[in-house]
């Protein structure tokens, strides 16, 4: 599975701050062993809304936070469970939607950065697609 929760507050109609915690976890069977991969990222988040038309808002946004890679197998480098940091870019967003349900389609990326020789792309987090609610 691979699940995502955010919290966004509007500080100016431009200007929203939170955060976003965003889990993901595969498993499979290789040479007759159980293995697994989770992914865990905590991110505080700014994004800038830069078109507002209607039900439509356009929207851009960067996190910057902790990500935790583990499970059965080793990293490259020596361990199984990995801290590092974490870089999110949101291009583009667009919301559609009134009062307080909407839907959302983002492009980015997450970038896990270990340190300059190992930076990883959470593919996973490329293309973002979910139904939000505004309180």
């Amino acid at each position: 599975p691979h699940m995502a929760v955010e919290y966004m507050y509007g500080v100016k109609p431009w200007l929203s701050l939170g955060a976003s915690v965003d889990f993901q976890r595969t498993a499979w069977t290789e040479d007759s062993s159980r293995r697994n991969f989770y992914n865990l990222c905590v991110l505080p988040t700014v994004r800038f809304t830069y078109m507002r038309h209607g039900l439509v808002d356009l929207h851009s946004g960067i996190s910057l936070g902790l990500d935790v890679n583990g499970g059965s197998e080793e990293f490259y480098k020596g361990g199984k469970t990995v801290v590092s940091g974490a870089v999110d870019l949101n291009y583009i967003g667009v919301s559609v939607g009134k009062d307080h349900w909407y839907g959302t389609f983002d492009l980015g990326g997450t970038f896990a950065i270990y340190d300059k020789t190992a930076i990883f792309l959470l593919s996973a987090r490329i293309f973002r697609v979910g139904v939000a609610y505004r309180f």
